[in-house]
């Protein structure tokens, strides 16, 4: 049995539970605060990693953004050079094509990466910038043709690489594709310069179909793997976006060095920091307070530094041509390499001096004053002016800089400006050409169903506006009969049954107004690539309203001959019937004075044809045979004086006749008693001519007849189709009352024009 002694040397040479939790510490809390910093670290390089593909993600898509603009801008400056050529032109003048988009791929880019083309409605390449024109062509048919002028197409030709060259198509007017092509080496080269090599992070640009357009470094990258990081940016205003990968084990093989590191050199310093944490504990948190509000002030100081480089960044991106910068004493402070090469002085000839002092042309300049006012008032400036210095039209802005001073950007515009003046031209020559024929054109969008013409055979009105019409909305207003025909040769177009649209309908603006007689021809201009149906219908229509009318007029003068030789001799009867016969020379010469009026008033109807008339002339032109030569007026003609239009002559010539010869007939006209009253006036809402035949004193009438003859008919058909208007008649027991209305706007004659004679 030990004794009390043996159990105290016993704990004595034993290590004490003070010395063992020394031991633990010392030990154990290192390894944890390790482990804690690992897993801290970790968090943190993940996290890093997250933000660090972010920044290149938004850094490769406007890298992106800027090289797929600017092949669309040499695109459209190749555009420029074809406009409005056929390809036969271009063809011919293929050489000297040439060598202009030689000069524009090869203004700001080495030889043989940038590349522009013009292929034909049919994919054959008409001129490129290579000579001579290969056969084929590095450019290969685009796998989708912009639908409309103007649109842009994305693409690539060969595979993602240095082999390879990125598209960008713009739709040519009127047919084909204007192409700008970028080798695939400058934009893997780009890529190449933002991704982190060393980190193992590529960076792919792709088309939102899934193509890949280009990527950076030489190797075949393997698919995404679970667990590796990436991020995604889309290209604002292309169907493309930019994707940034990076393994999980190269952020893993960063952690772990970076912990190894730490472990190494950090573990003693780490055993201090514990020993010496519980002494200075209360300032470590006072320190770690303030050390949080400078790191806050320090976050605001780099996110506001971050935000003022990024708008310049934007502000220097978007001018892609002339760019300088003043200080506040009118000095250059900045001038950008195509400065140089526009003002052709190197930059020692610039720098530090003042811009009147290098260019002395400038001088009380509109161009300078603009520049002065913009500094004093610290205000941004955009306009389009003519450059003193260069002499040719310039779009020029200009920002106000920190410090003072202006930033000042500008592009020369003077080829714009031209094709601008020639397109001008020609369609002020169309609208002169269209007009001179009467013609209106129109646009027939099939896939959207939508009508925009011109208006000049059809204008604007209540619900037809000129642009974006729904088609339905316009076949709405098409006469019912002539509807479904309409209906029929649009969809037989839009099938293909039909090569080219021709058709003649009636339609009307509204129902307040008169139908209108329009004919159509039209071809089809744009068909979908693969189904053949029609896209695109052009044409122009006529109204031909006035031309039917005129023919309806002489089908109804070709029947009134053979009826006017009958009533002639009905009027001549009732002549020598009404005139006193006790003095023979006076019989006469009444006779033949009112046989005379008859002649003049069918003279007059043919006249009245060609040139306006006095609706007073025209009424006794025709009543002047019924008027005695003397005693009481048998016919009172009371009303304004009215100019007529050639056809309202006619019609009303042909109807008061009809109405004459009927009074002569049966009417007042038959009885010496009888008397006639014509009067006409006119009502202002809506403009109208009311026109009012009385008869009194002739045979009492018991009641409408019992048939209507030619006459009747000839009358209303007259009016009513002819005019526009409308015939009521009252058969009064004392006498025919006619009451006769007439829209003013079909009877005025229309100032400016006469018609020839026959």
């Amino acid at each position: 049995m030990l004794t009390r002694r043996d159990r105290a040397n016993g704990l004595a040479a034993s290590p004490s539970l003070a010395t063992r939790l020394m031991w633990l510490a010392a030990i154990g809390w290192p390894l944890l605060a390790f482990g804690a910093y690992a897993g801290a670290s970790w968090r943190a390089a993940w996290q890093d990693s997250e933000a660090e593909l972010a920044r290149s993600a938004e850094a490769s898509s406007e890298f992106a953004q800027r090289l797929l603009d600017g092949l669309l801008l040499h695109a459209d400056l190749a555009q420029l050079l074809v406009a409005h050529l056929p390809d036969a032109e271009i063809r011919a003048q293929a050489p000297a094509l040439g060598a202009a988009l030689r000069e524009v791929v090869t203004r700001r880019q080495p030889p043989g990466l940038l590349h522009l083309a013009v292929q034909d409605g049919a994919g054959a390449l008409l001129v490129s910038d290579e000579a001579p024109v290969p056969a084929d062509g590095p450019w290969g048919p685009p796998a989708a043709d912009p639908a409309a002028p103007g649109s842009q197409w994305l693409g690539r030709v060969g595979p993602p690489g240095p082999e390879g060259r990125i598209l960008v198509a713009r739709r040519r007017v009127p047919q084909g594709l204007v192409i700008a092509a970028l080798g695939g080496q400058a934009v893997q080269a780009g890529l190449d310069r933002l991704a982190h090599g060393g980190m193992g992070e590529v960076i792919t640009l792709w088309h939102q179909d899934g193509q890949v357009l280009a990527r950076s470094g030489s190797r075949t990258v393997p698919g995404h793997a679970p667990g590796d990081l990436s991020a995604r940016q889309a290209v604002p205003g292309w169907p493309a976006f930019v994707t940034v990968e990076r393994s999980r084990a190269a952020i893993l093989v960063q952690w772990r060095d970076a912990a190894l590191t730490h472990l190494a050199y950090g573990s003693p310093a780490l055993l201090a920091l514990l020993l010496l944490s519980l002494a200075a504990r209360r300032r470590g948190r006072a320190l770690a307070r303030a050390n949080q509000a400078l790191a806050q002030g320090i976050a605001a100081d780099k996110a506001s530094h971050l935000r003022a480089g990024r708008q310049q960044a934007e502000l220097l991106a978007s001018m892609r041509e002339v760019i300088y910068a003043l200080d506040s004493d009118f000095r250059f402070a900045f001038v950008s390499r195509r400065a140089l090469e526009v003002w052709q002085r190197p930059e020692a000839q610039l720098l530090g001096r003042p811009f009147l002092e290098v260019f002395p042309q400038a001088t009380h300049s509109l161009a300078f004053q603009v520049q002065a006012e913009a500094m004093a008032e610290r205000r941004e400036t955009h306009l389009c002016i003519v450059s003193p210095v260069i002499g040719h039209w310039i779009e020029v802005d200009i920002y106000p800089r920190e410090g003072g001073g202006v930033i000042v950007a500008f592009r020369d515009i003077e080829q714009l400006r031209a094709a601008q003046r020639q397109k001008g031209a020609a369609e002020r020559r169309l609208r002169l050409a269209t007009a001179a024929g009467r013609l209106g054109t129109f646009v027939l969008d099939l896939p959207r169903g939508t009508v925009t013409r011109s208006g000049r055979a059809v204008p604007e009105g209540p619900g037809l506006p000129i642009r974006d019409l729904p088609l339905e909305a316009w076949i709405q207003r098409v006469h019912p009969e002539d509807r479904a025909a309409v209906q029929l040769a649009v969809a037989e177009v839009a099938s293909g049954q039909r090569q080219d649209y021709q058709i003649e309908y009636r339609i009307r603006r509204s129902d307040e107004l008169p139908w209108q007689v329009i004919e159509s021809h039209a071809v089809v201009t744009d068909r979908d690539p693969v189904s053949g149906r029609a896209l695109l219908l052009v044409g122009v229509s006529r109204d031909v309203t006035e031309d039917r009318a005129a023919e309806a007029r002489q089908r109804l003068m070709a029947r009134e001959v053979d009826h006017r030789a009958k009533n002639a001799l009905a009027v001549v009867q009732s002549v020598l019937r009404l005139t006193p016969r006790q003095d023979a020379a006076a019989f006469a010469q009444a006779v033949e004075g009112r046989v005379a009026a008859l002649a003049r008033a069918h003279t007059a109807l043919a006249e009245a044809r060609w040139q306006s008339a006095a609706l007073r002339a025209v009424a006794e032109a025709e009543l002047s045979a019924f008027q005695p030569s003397g005693g009481a007026a048998r016919v009172i003609l009371a009303g304004p004086e009215l100019a007529l239009a050639p056809e309202a002559v006619q019609a009303l010539s042909m109807t008061l006749h009809e109405l004459a010869t009927n009074a002569a007939k049966h009417g007042a006209l038959s009885t010496p008693e009888g008397r006639l009253r014509l009067s006409w006036s006119l009502e202002p809402d809506p403009e109208r001519l009311v026109l009012e035949w009385r008869e009194e004193g002739g045979p009492r009438l018991a009641g409408p007849p019992a048939r209507r003859g030619f006459g009747s008919r000839l009358v209303r058909t007259t009016v009513e189709h002819q005019l526009g208007g409308r015939v009521e008649h009252v058969w009064a027991e004392d006498g025919l009352v006619c009451r006769i209305t007439v829209p003013l706007a079909r009877i005025r004659p229309r100032r400016g024009v006469t018609l020839p004679p026959d």
